[in-house]
């Protein structure tokens, strides 16, 4: 019962150690610098007390002497440079992907709970038209009473969800990371170019 209770914050738990771990390697290039460790860094984001145990391990196990040693030799390597620029422009890719599907997916169900809102306010206004004129079938009231309230329930449901705002969140966040990823595309460009 404990954990059924509990399940949303240790899902939610899970699923940050698993995204402080995969980002961790953007983090490495910043690793070698002597007056600031990669805990130091991260600690101007956020308080190294606040990450899970799990990531802390993760990131001291980085910071060991055989990981250190190659994290300061890359930094000097110009195709560890282009290298680690490759992997931030396929994770941010990933990302605007990922923004990219939620603004379709919560685009269409807007577009959907709005289109079936439309229909129960049509099908409700032709049954009280009907019933005004003096056709009195027993499913007129029916309908001129449950269809607004589907109609409601729906649109309840989408403001609930927030598909709208989600959507232009979405959006938003494709348009700026995409825009990211081109500029670490000229600079991987110039890199090549200047090294290659």
């Amino acid at each position: 019962m404990l954990f059924r209770s509990n399940w949303r914050a240790q899902w939610t738990r899970h699923r940050s150690i698993a995204e402080h771990l995969r980002y961790l390697p953007l983090w490495a290039p910043w690793a070698h610098a002597p007056d600031a460790t990669l805990m130091g860094r991260a600690h101007q984001v956020g308080p190294e007390s606040a990450w899970p145990p799990e990531v802390q391990a993760a990131v001291k196990h980085m910071l060991g002497a055989a990981s250190m040693g190659r994290v300061r030799q890359a930094a000097h390597d110009p195709g560890a440079a282009r290298d680690h620029l490759n992997l931030v422009a396929t994770i941010l890719d990933e990302q605007v992907r990922y923004h990219t599907r939620v603004h379709h997916v919560e685009h269409r169900l807007t577009a959907r709970v709005h289109a079936m809102g439309l229909v129960c306010f049509v099908l409700t206004a032709i049954a009280v038209a009907l019933h005004l004129v003096g056709v009195h079938w027993t499913v007129l009231p029916v309908a001129a009473t449950v269809l607004p309230a589907i109609a409601s329930a729906l649109h309840g449901f989408l403001a609930q969800g927030e598909s709208h705002r989600l959507a232009g969140h979405a959006h938003r966040q494709a348009a700026q990371l995409t825009g990211l990823v081109q500029a670490i595309d000229r600079k991987s460009t110039r890199l090549n170019s200047s090294h290659g």
